[in-house]
């Protein structure tokens, strides 16, 4: 079994810009799970009346949705640019990531000179680490529903 630092990574711009729509697609499906376990969220808060360990871990799944959208939205914007960065060609790549950087605001302490350029493998890398973030919160969201559920479970048959 070969591991993920063994793997060769595509040598092409293209091939990154490819890469990195397919990471934002599988951004859709994690949001349709999150989406999911947001309505699971929400329907067993009903019954909480007052605060307990409950409707803090109820609390925290919902601030977890929250995240998990915020990084779908993301990624969602992300896709499109991505595909076009795929379409274009090799050599109309760069200018085509400077005008992109040119219209986005500058993050602060990411002051870049401006013959400095962002290729695509460290982009996608952005858009790896992103997805692993809203992965991440579909674990706490699931975690604090797992929680409640437990309790509930506990109760009814104690």
């Amino acid at each position: 079994m070969r591991v993920m630092s063994e793997i060769a990574l595509p040598r092409t711009p293209s091939a990154h810009a490819l890469v990195g729509v397919s990471l934002c697609e599988a951004g859709r499906a994690v949001d349709g799970w999150s989406r999911a376990l947001f309505l699971a969220t929400i329907l067993s808060g009903l019954p909480i009346a007052s605060p307990s360990p409950n409707f803090f871990a109820l609390a925290a799944g919902v601030v977890f949705a929250g995240f998990a959208a915020c990084h779908a939205l993301r990624l969602a914007f992300d896709r499109p640019v991505f595909a076009a960065w795929a379409n274009c060609d090799e050599d109309a790549l760069p200018e085509a990531l400077r005008g992109f950087d040119a219209v986005l605001p500058r993050r602060q302490g990411a002051a870049r000179g401006d013959g400095d350029l962002r290729l695509l493998p460290a982009r996608v890398a952005g858009v790896r680490r992103r997805l692993l973030y809203q992965a991440a919160c579909l674990g706490g969201q699931v975690a604090s529903l797992a929680f409640v559920w437990s309790e509930y479970f506990l109760r009814a048959h104690a």
